[in-house]
């Protein structure tokens, strides 16, 4: 996962296991805090993926 700071939002790049990469912009209003570390990102995705049983595109709608 790769996070990248623009101006007024944060791109977020995710690779997904079977090597697809999925790419969204947040402005700081959604689900994801801009001042999140990595590893806070991580986790998340990685709850809503083992314990919440979310596929990809929701995971991804989350994020956004």
């Amino acid at each position: 996962m790769v996070l990248t700071s623009h101006e007024h939002s944060v791109k977020v790049a995710v690779e997904w296991k079977g090597g697809e990469v999925t790419e969204l912009r947040s402005n700081g209003t959604g689900g994801v805090n801009p001042l999140s570390t990595g590893a806070e990102v991580v986790e998340l995705v990685r709850r809503l993926a083992v314990e919440d049983g979310l596929y990809d595109t929701q995971i991804a709608r989350v994020l956004i």
